[in-house]
């Protein structure tokens, strides 16, 4: 069975994207494209289900 590539800074990217994008255009466009299952990091997955768990309660993201 073949690994898939990684790449654990570019996850970041997205989610940092995600976090700090104040109109939520971003934001919006990663929720309709991924899934926590796209993440190869188990964090990163779990941090995209809080981002996507807050966008559905409309809550505002606080990047601190």
């Amino acid at each position: 069975m073949r690994m898939l590539p990684q790449a654990h800074e570019a996850e970041k990217g997205a989610l940092c994207s995600m976090m700090i994008d104040a109109r939520g255009e971003i934001r919006d466009e990663l929720l309709e494209r991924l899934t926590p299952d796209h993440f190869a990091s188990p964090a990163h997955g779990s941090i995209f289900s809080a981002l996507v768990e807050m966008r559905r309660l409309e809550r505002p993201i606080d990047f601190i």
